[in-house]
């Protein structure tokens, strides 16, 4: 007899493959009253042509996800995935709270960090240590929080819109009157002969930053396996680039033309993003006799964070501790040296995080790629950011509803806690591992012909593929051998396979197949003096240089057009950096300039939070 958990991931398999097809004929119900009530969309049918046509896309979202480099200059995320952090995983979380946090509004929800230093940033005390008196001048309990100017509900925003805005300038105590800035001589009563409000002093630490305060730093332990959705991409950019559309769009479909989500400046909805994703987990949870649900939302800025819905003892987090932290006067410490300590923390997820910190679930992998509809960017200037704007809402409905039924069928994969029938990410690396610097070289070493250098490369890459015994054998044979020589181990699990596994397997394929056929092309060219079997091209007779010049011209041609298909985010990393102060920096929301993200360098990171910023440059996007 068949294992328990092995029965239940082949009903679950059977479950996410039938339920497409299954749900694509519309039902109805009617209540008693006759009245038609209209059930959730179908979910969207996978589209090949689609997947044929974004499958680069889906290659560098695969890529990509979980990664700080890739999914901050890809930042505008369209797929989405289930993800498991094993038991007794360590996680941060830095706010004024003494005690485990109570939520927003005491809803039970507040964000979690992957690494110290991101918490840190969040942990830090506002200001010097508080004055004697902390209280109204005229109270007599000088205790009382409310004579202060300071909306505690609003903390945890305004500390993350604005954390970058900290400095001496606005580190400054000031006084101010509710009803006029000037002394009027010592009138008690205002216009209408009520007493006036007593002044009172108010601190400013950046924008309504609030009195002096001290921070907290909290660390926890995951005691049990943590159920999570990765939104990939920069999903917590606040920015008009389109960051925020596969939450705000599609995961919450709101209307893109309704800004009372979004505060009206780009930077609001915080609290309502969150608590609308975790009202979301709470509607999609599953019945495994344990209360399953998603536990949070993994997003990604200047490090990846989670929006975990449950601080409370019940929620799956043990305390581990929580330290305060010192006021500004009580350490030495420079702000710039606090910054770059943070940036660098950051930088070391560039390429992903240590083996066991996270598992993803591929086979859950949802993204609007796999379908047929418009990701076209209404901002004609930055094509290369697909948005989902120009999908209409029935179309992101269906999309959404699919990502529904994998979440359903997640108490079914619970006994091996969501593991993936693929990696498909470790396919993707072998592929971009093998390729990456050799196609870079080919473009950048000047110091021998582009031909010649192929010629070079040329039997490592692809004369395993090809039979000398056989001098009939068809290219298409040793070409399939090429496309499929990575995917071959997937294969054999073919039939545990989910829509989604399909999905992703065609992308990859799609991919390899153009990587080997231009392979092969810059084979015909090198040797034989022709692409494509176009014999035209080697029609003409010419001198030897002449010959060797239309050869570099050919296989340049052919290397431009892969590499504009690939797009591989390992192409804009920084050369190793030569002073020990200096750091690749990639633009990570909220920090970096224009340059840092369409030329990332080596520079000394300093006062980046002053000048060019590009995700503020982003603001007056077109968004809809």
């Amino acid at each position: 007899m068949a294992p328990l958990s092995a029965v239940l991931q082949s009903c679950c398999i059977a479950l996410l493959t039938c339920v497409a097809t299954a749900s694509s004929v519309p039902q109805h119900a009617s209540s008693s009253d006759d009245t038609v009530i209209q059930p959730p969309p179908p979910p969207l049918a996978h589209s090949e042509a689609a997947i044929r046509r974004n499958a680069f896309s889906i290659f560098n979202a695969v890529h990509s996800a979980m990664r700080q480099w890739g999914s901050s200059l890809n930042h505008n995320g369209m797929s989405l995935m289930l993800a498991t952090v094993p038991e007794g995983q360590l996680f941060y979380h830095g706010g004024p709270e003494a005690g485990r946090p109570p939520g927003i509004d005491g809803s039970g929800f507040d964000w979690l960090a992957f690494e110290l230093e991101h918490a840190q940033m969040f942990a830090r005390a506002r200001g010097g240590a508080p004055p004697p008196h902390r209280g109204d001048p005229d109270d007599d309990d000088s205790g009382d929080t409310n004579a202060w100017e300071w909306d505690i509900t609003n903390a945890h925003y305004e500390r993350r819109a604005h954390i970058w805005t900290l400095d001496d300038e606005h580190d400054q105590k000031t006084f101010e009157n509710d009803d006029n800035d000037e002394d009027d001589g010592g009138d008690d009563d205002d216009d209408n002969g009520e007493p006036k409000k007593p002044r009172r002093p108010v601190y400013h630490y950046g924008p309504r930053f609030g009195p002096p305060a001290r921070g907290y730093f909290h660390t926890y332990r995951a005691n049990r396996p943590l159920n999570l959705l990765y939104i990939d991409g920069m999903a917590a950019g606040k920015t008009g680039y389109g960051c925020l559309d596969s939450q705000d769009l599609l995961l919450l479909d709101w209307d893109r033309n309704d800004q009372k989500h979004h505060k009206g400046d780009g930077w609001g909805g915080e609290i309502d993003r969150a608590g609308g994703l975790c009202d979301l987990a709470k509607e999609w949870a599953w019945d495994d006799g344990e209360g399953g649900r998603i536990d949070g939302f993994i997003r990604t800025e200047a490090g990846f964070e989670i929006i975990y819905c449950d601080f409370s003892a019940d929620g799956g987090l043990d305390v581990v501790s929580i330290q305060p932290t010192p006021f500004a006067n009580q350490t030495g410490g420079l702000p710039d040296f606090v910054e770059t300590e943070f940036l660098r923390g950051v930088a070391q997820r560039y390429h992903g995080f240590p083996t066991g910190r996270i598992h993803m679930d591929w086979s859950s992998m949802v993204s609007a790629f796999f379908y047929d509809v418009n990701l076209t960017n209404p901002d004609a200037s930055r094509p290369e950011l697909p948005r989902l704007s120009n999908t209409t809402r029935s179309e992101r409905r269906g999309i959404r509803s699919r990502l529904q039924e994998v979440v359903a069928a997640r108490a079914c994969f619970a006994p091996n806690h969501g593991k993936a029938v693929v990696d498909w990410q470790g396919i993707v690396d072998l592929v971009v591992t093998r390729f990456s610097r050799r196609f870079g070289q080919l473009m950048r070493d000047k110091s021998v012909s582009i031909a010649d250098l192929a010629k070079r490369m040329l039997p490592t890459l692809i004369y395993s593929y090809i039979n000398y015994e056989d001098p009939e054998e068809q290219r298409s044979v040793q070409l399939q051998r090429c496309t499929e020589h990575y995917l071959a181990g997937s294969l054999t699990l073919k039939s545990k396979w989910t829509p989604e596994d399909k999905s992703i397997y065609l992308a990859i394929e799609t991919v390899t197949n153009t990587i080997c056929k231009s392979l092969f092309d810059i084979h015909a060219v090198v040797y034989n003096g022709m692409a494509n079997d176009d014999e035209d091209n080697n029609s003409s007779e010419g001198t030897v240089e002449e010959e060797d010049k239309l050869k570099d011209t050919q296989v340049l041609q052919i290397v431009q057009e892969l590499m504009g298909k690939l797009q591989w985010t390992t192409w804009r990393e920084c050369d190793p950096c030569q002073h020990p102060d200096e750091m690749c920096l990639v633009a990570m929301f909220p920090w970096g300039d224009d340059e840092d993200h369409f030329h990332p360098r080596c520079k000394v990171v300093n006062g980046l939070g002053s000048g060019n910023n590009y995700w503020r440059n982003g603001m007056g996007r077109q968004s809809n």
